[in-house]
């Protein structure tokens, strides 16, 4: 039983673990949008068209990224590891020349299989 010490697993973790340098733009990240453009049965909920609208919305309350899930072909939860871009949300390449278009700065993040990559 924990008698209320959270810092059981300190003298071990100090061993091994150190924590790495954070970069300035994680440091000043004060959340960000978790938006899911198609869900698993199908229902699209948003198209590379509307995400220029929805990071301006965002940004307005002061968070400055959108995190995007359900981009690909079978939608959000399905496909792994498989992702192929679905054209539906608006044709090819679309996404990626949203995403480039600078709308966005350096504040859009892909789910890819439980991680992301920007």
């Amino acid at each position: 039983m924990n008698s209320g010490n959270n810092n059981l697993s300190l003298p071990w973790a100090n061993g091994w673990f150190s924590e790495p340098q954070k970069p300035a733009w994680v440091q000043e990240l004060r959340g960000w949008q978790r938006i899911i453009m198609k869900h698993q049965f199908g229902k699209i909920y948003f198209r590379y068209d509307d995400l220029p609208r929805v990071y301006e919305e965002g940004k307005a309350v002061g968070v400055e990224m959108i995190l995007l899930f359900g981009w690909w072909k079978g939608g959000f939860d399905n496909g792994y590891p498989v992702y192929e871009p679905d054209l539906v949300h608006s044709g090819a390449g679309s996404g990626l020349a949203c995403l480039r278009s600078g709308k966005f700065g350096k504040s859009a993040t892909l789910e890819l299989r439980q991680s992301t990559a920007s």
